[in-house]
C-alpha cells in the first residue's frame, strides 16, 4: 500500500537526489511546513533546546539568538520528519559548505554560522541523565577522483527521538494533520467475491446508537500519548512502509459478512487497530483511559446460544492440562467453528505451540481436540465443525450494540474492539454497570475482566 498522496508528493518535493547521501538521507528542509499549532510546539521546542544546550555547554548566547533559534527549528523539523517514517530514513544531510546560504542559495534565510553552532552544540553536548549527546554526527567529504560530493549528516539519539515525541512533533502523517478517512454510511455488506457495499435501509433501534457514538467519541478527543519513541514504532508495518493506524478514521460503522446473519461487528475507528501492547496509551480529553473486556467470550456465547450452562471455571482451561495450553485450546474452538478457516490448520497450531513454549508432539492437535470437546460436549453438536463463528459474531455485535447504546444514553463515549471496550477511567463504574448488564441474562454469562485501567484491581473480585 502506498503513502497518502499528500505524504508522498511532500517526500518528493523535498528531497532532490543529487543532495542526498543515500536513499535514507533525506536533506534538510529548507522551509518548515506544517499547521500553526505545529510550528509554534516546534518553536517552544526549539528554544528549550537551545537554552538548555548553551547552558549545559557553558557557552554565552550570541548576539543572533533568534538567527540560532532559527537553524535549531529547520534542523528539528528535519529530524523530526525522518523520526516519522521508521525505516524510510535514517539521517538529515546537510551542506557546510558557503554556498547553499549565501544569496539566491536554497537556505539564504538561515545564517550559516548560526547552523553550524546548532549543529555543533547537539552533537558535543553530553544531557547527563542520557549520557549522550542529542544527534551523532559525520562529516562531509569530496571524493578527489570522482568530484562527488558527500554531505554531512546528522542522525537523532534515543534521548532526542524520546523528547520529541513528548512534545508532539513525531506522528504518522508529518508535517500534515490527518485528513478525515471515514466511510460515508453506517452499514455494509461485504459480499462472496470480497466487495463491500453499503446496505440500504434503516438503522435498528440499537444500531442507531453508532452514529450517536461516533459524535460522542469525536467529542471525547480521543488521542494516544505515547511515552517514548520505541513505542511510535509499534504503530508501523515495515512491510509496507505504511502506519498501522489512521488517526482520520474516526467514524463507526457495521459490517456484515455476506449475509446480515453473519458478523456485523463494529469497526471504522482507529484505535480498533491500534497494538494491544499501546491501548494504554489512549486518553479521551488528555485523560486516561481503560479498558475491559469479556473473558472467554466466545464459548460463554455459545453456550448462551443454546440455553445451555458452561461447565465451572474458564472454558479454555481443561483438566489434566496446565495453564500453558490455554491459548491452545482457544486455537482449537476457534478453527472449530470456523474461524481462520482460510488458513492452513497445521501451520497456525504449530504457530500457537511455539507462543506457548510447548514441545511440538505427534498427534498432539487430535489430542487436544479430543479434550477440549469432550470437555463442552454440550456444544460439539451444535458448533463443531461448522460456520457458527457468523452467528457468534453476530451475537457478540449485538451485544456491542446495547452496550454502547447504554454508554450514549449517559453520554459517555466507548471504543468497542469486538468483546472489549475503551471509555475514559472516569467512567470505569458505568462500563462496568453495562457490560454486566449486558450479558446478565444469559444462560452462561461471561466475567467482565480489567485489560487495562489504574485503580481498577477491585472489579476483579465484583464477578
Amino acid at each position: 500500500m502506498a503513502l497518502p498522496t499528500s505524504v508522498t508528493a511532500f517526500h518528493k518535493a523535498t528531497i532532490p537526489t543529487r543532495y542526498t547521501y543515500d536513499d535514507k538521507s533525506l536533506l534538510m528542509h529548507a522551509e518548515i511546513r506544517g499547521s500553526q499549532d505545529y510550528k509554534e510546539r516546534l518553536r517552544r521546542f526549539a528554544t528549550s533546546i537551545r537554552n538548555e544546550l548553551i547552558e549545559l555547554g557553558h557557552r554565552s548566547l550570541p548576539t543572533h539568538s533568534a538567527s540560532l533559534t532559527l537553524a535549531f527549528e529547520h534542523i528539528i523539523h528535519s529530524l523530526a520528519h525522518v523520526a516519522s517514517y521508521p525505516g524510510k530514513y535514517e539521517y538529515v544531510s546537510m551542506s557546510r559548505r558557503h554556498e547553499p546560504y549565501g544569496h539566491k542559495g536554497r537556505y539564504q534565510h538561515l545564517m550559516r554560522p548560526m547552523v553550524m553552532l546548532a549543529v555543533d552544540l547537539l552533537k558535543d553536548v553530553v544531557i547527563p541523565d542520557a549520557r549522550s549527546a542529542l544527534v551523532t554526527f559525520k562529516n562531509g567529504y569530496q571524493d578527489g577522483k570522482t568530484n562527488e560530493r558527500v554531505s554531512s549528516r546528522i542522525k537523532a539519539t534515543l534521548e532526542l527521538e524520546n523528547r520529541m515525541i513528548e512534545a508532539g512533533l513525531v506522528w504518522e502523517t508529518f508535517p500534515n494533520d490527518p485528513k478525515p478517512n471515514n466511510r460515508p454510511g453506517l452499514l455494509y455488506i461485504k459480499d462472496r467475491l470480497d466487495r463491500l457495499n453499503a446496505l440500504d435501509r434503516e438503522p435498528t433501534q440499537l444500531e442507531s446508537f453508532i452514529p450517536a457514538q461516533s459524535l460522542l467519541i469525536k467529542k471525547g478527543k480521543v488521542s494516544l500519548t505515547l511515552p517514548n519513541y520505541k513505542a511510535y514504532e509499534k504503530l508501523w508495518h515495515f512491510k509496507p512502509d505504511y502506519p498501522k493506524v489512521h488517526r482520520g478514521r474516526t467514524s463507526l460503522y457495521r459490517q456484515f459478512k455476506h449475509d446480515e446473519l453473519s458478523g456485523g461487528r463494529i469497526g471504522g475507528h482507529w484505535v480498533q487497530n491500534c497494538p494491544k501492547s499501546l491501548r494504554p496509551y489512549v486518553t479521551f480529553k488528555g485523560e486516561p483511559a481503560c479498558e475491559m473486556d469479556y473473558q472467554a467470550a466466545q464459548p460463554c456465547f455459545a453456550y448462551s446460544l443454546i440455553n445451555a450452562v458452561k461447565p465451572p471455571g474458564d472454558p479454555y482451561l481443561i483438566p489434566s492440562y496446565d495453564e500453558t495450553y490455554r491459548d491452545l485450546f482457544k486455537w482449537v474452538f476457534t478453527t472449530g467453528i470456523g474461524i481462520g478457516s482460510d488458513q492452513n490448520p497445521e501451520q497456525a497450531f504449530n504457530v500457537a505451540i511455539i507462543k506457548a513454549g510447548i514441545a511440538p508432539k505427534a498427534g498432539l492437535a487430535d489430542k487436544l481436540i479430543d479434550a477440549f470437546w469432550s470437555r463442552h460436549e454440550k456444544l460439539s453438536s451444535h458448533f463443531f465443525q461448522t460456520d457458527a463463528w457468523r452467528r457468534l459474531q453476530l451475537f457478540e455485535s449485538e451485544i456491542a450494540l446495547t452496550i454502547m447504546g447504554d454508554m450514549a444514553k449517559q453520554n459517555v463515549p466507548v471504543i468497542p474492539i469486538h468483546d472489549s471496550f475503551i471509555c475514559q477511567v472516569a467512567h470505569a463504574d458505568k462500563l462496568f454497570n453495562a457490560m454486566t448488564s449486558a450479558v446478565g441474562s444469559l444462560s452462561s454469562p461471561p466475567k467482565v475482566k480489567v485489560v487495562f485501567g489504574n485503580g481498577l484491581e477491585h472489579y476483579s473480585m465484583l464477578n
